[in-house]
């Protein structure tokens, strides 16, 4: 009897891990992503060096901290795999400090990093003094012709939140963007982008709109002391060099957009920087006291509903603020309809 019992027991067991083999539990991480061999002890278990180099997360992934997840001045490649064929796979990156500013990912010089394999991306930076969800900054002259990059792959959702939190009696002034590439310097995110707190990819799938003007859903915002007028917060920024400075533009691309920011929309700042995205719907909280635009370009490009290569397929455009600033606006091409 107690064979059988026994033989019953195993049987199960080794039933059980047929069935849940190549099924991957979701995984928690805390340390930073920096592409070389000082992250091993945390992640050498997901690395692979050879073929395809990056790293390699089964099922759904979280990685959290009190700063940067991933810096990196190198290529860094997260390739997000789906555990069977009606598995996701989203990957979490999750940043917040009380006590100092937070870049959830940092990309300084290289290759860049880029997403793949994903099916849905989420990046939370919540800080004091300062947010920024994805900073991509390349300090080289304009023959350097590295791709200095932030890539998402098609068909995968990029959503961001940036909040720079208030501290109490302090005159400290908060900073807050959601995509920020500055100097020789490019992001592209395939499909479709999200700067909506606590938002929701189904809503927007069936054409709702319903986060319009509600102040606990904003994507990007500064809570507290503002202390660089309508510079200090933007959901997407491309900032260019000083005059004078020998470096290519920056340049970012987009599928569609959709933003609910008190702050502004897209901001292309300087230097022939450069911001196109596909259409969408971006929202700019009516009420700010700091001048935000939903659209602002200043001696740089923005365009919205169309491509430079597309100008045929053009995309639905929403927009709820100004469409354009003061200064020196050179291009602003809008299709509404």
């Amino acid at each position: 009897m107690k064979k059988k019992t026994l033989y019953r027991q195993v049987l199960l067991s080794l039933m059980a891990g047929a069935l849940f083999a190549g099924q991957a539990m979701a995984a928690d991480y805390t340390g930073v992503i920096t592409g070389d061999a000082s992250d091993d002890a945390i992640y050498g278990s997901v690395k692979k060096n050879g073929g395809a180099p990056g790293y390699y997360f089964n099922g759904e992934t979280t990685i959290k901290g009190n700063g940067t997840l991933i810096n990196t001045n190198g290529n860094v490649s997260l390739y997000m795999i789906p555990p069977s064929e009606d598995k996701k796979a989203p990957l979490h990156l999750q940043s917040e400090s009380t006590d100092s500013p937070v870049t959830a990912v940092n990309v300084t010089a290289g290759k860049g990093f880029c997403i793949k394999l994903s099916d849905l991306t989420d990046i939370k930076a919540h800080g004091v003094y300062g947010a920024t969800g994805i900073s991509v900054k390349s300090f080289t002259p304009a023959s350097d012709t590295a791709n200095h990059a932030v890539y998402v792959d098609k068909s995968k959702h990029l959503q961001i939140e940036a909040i720079s939190g208030k501290v109490e009696g302090s005159f400290r002034p908060g900073k807050a963007v959601g995509i920020e590439v500055a100097g020789n310097s490019t992001a592209h995110i395939e499909d479709s982008l999200m700067m909506i707190k606590n938002g929701n990819w189904d809503d927007l799938k069936e054409g709702k709109w319903t986060y319009a003007d509600a102040t606990d859903n904003w994507g990007v915002s500064v809570e507290g002391r503002h202390g660089f007028g309508y510079f200090d917060a933007s959901g997407i920024l491309a900032q260019g060099y000083k005059v004078g400075q020998n470096v290519a533009a920056p340049n970012i691309t987009t599928g569609l957009v959709f933003m609910n920011v008190n702050a502004n929309g897209a901001f292309a700042n300087g230097a022939g920087s450069s911001i196109t995205m596909k259409g969408g719907a971006i929202h700019v909280n009516k009420d700010n006291t700091q001048g935000y635009a939903a659209l602002v370009a200043e001696s740089g490009h923005v365009r919205m509903g169309l491509t430079e290569s597309d100008w045929v397929n053009r995309a639905k455009v929403n927009i709820d603020g100004v469409a354009s600033r003061r200064r020196r606006t050179l291009q602003l091409l809008i299709r509404t309809a």
